[in-house]
């Protein structure tokens, strides 16, 4: 029973539609004319839209292009850079470590060498102590260039070197 009436019911809507679409009188044409003629405008309107979503999305497809390639380019550019940091700072590091253990050797190596001076004035000391020797002489520094009050230059004296007494040779030989 049920299909039965679905069944009338689709016909009976049918016929309604068909009665609408026939009782289209003349009068009505003329509107129909322009309506026909709007929505074509309609459509050509769309149409050009269309055209220009197309060419504009052309368009940016060829910007998005430009920039993967900028943004590939400086992704490389931005590796290679960080490749050359990361050796500058292993460089960095490595002669910092050597500084540092040069600045050791260093500090080491003036305590040993003043402990050496120290060590051959004492023997030098008691060398002199035990031949009797008179005390090396002193010379003098004489200064590059000396200046008065006024800044002009004096020419200093030129030192005499004092003459020690030779010693004796002994009289057996």
């Amino acid at each position: 029973m049920r299909g039965g009436q679905m069944l009338l019911r689709v016909i009976v809507v049918g016929f309604v539609a068909s009665l609408g679409a026939c009782s289209d009188s003349t009068a009505s044409r003329p509107s129909n004319d322009a309506k026909i003629k709007a929505m074509e405008e309609k459509i050509v309107q769309v149409e050009d839209n269309y055209r220009e979503l197309v060419a504009s999305r052309d368009e940016m497809k060829k910007k998005l292009l430009v920039v993967e390639s900028d943004n590939a380019r400086l992704s490389s550019t931005n590796k290679q850079l960080s490749e050359q940091v990361a050796a500058q700072e292993s460089l960095l590091k490595s002669r910092t470590e050597e500084r540092d253990f040069l600045s050791v050797n260093y500090a080491d190596f003036r305590v040993s060498l003043k402990n050496l001076l120290e060590k051959a004035e004492e023997a030098v000391r008691k060398n002199q102590e035990k031949s009797n020797l008179p005390e090396s002489p002193k010379v003098p520094v004489i200064p590059v260039r000396l200046l008065d009050d006024q800044d002009r230059p004096i020419e200093p004296a030129i030192p005499t070197v004092p003459t020690l007494p030779l010693p004796e040779k002994p009289e057996g030989n």
